[in-house]
């Protein structure tokens, strides 16, 4: 019975942290979506001109490549989350690198500076 007890306590605390990463892993989705909506608009002043520089048809097809897949891995986290699934630090840091990814490029290229 002790046994039985001893593991019990020292199963819960894992448990716990188990759901503990899963709500932290839902709020980096959360903070990626919210990054990338402000990436996004950053990328859509480029296309359109609005910033002052000229767009370049080449930057412009490498945004689209990043921003499709930061949306596709962003809209199916976000999916899961709403539909009360867990997401896992790996699926949380798919979305984080996607983002990251489309962030650095339109930092590179002067297109966002984080302002």
């Amino acid at each position: 019975m002790k046994k039985l007890i001893l593991a019990c306590a020292l199963c819960s605390p894992l448990f716990l942290l188990n759901a503990c990463s899963e709500k932290n892993a839902e709020k980096g989705v959360y903070t990626a979506e919210a990054t990338y909506v402000l990436l996004a608009k950053a990328a859509d002043q480029y296309e359109t001109g609005k910033l002052g520089i000229i767009p370049d048809a080449n930057i412009i097809a490498l945004i689209k490549q990043y921003e499709q897949t930061a949306y596709t891995d962003i809209t199916a986290l976000s999916t899961k989350a709403q539909a009360g699934q867990a997401i896992t630090a790996t699926e949380e840091l798919s979305v984080t690198q996607a983002v990251e990814t489309l962030k650095d490029f339109l930092t590179e290229k002067g297109i966002y500076t984080g302002e």
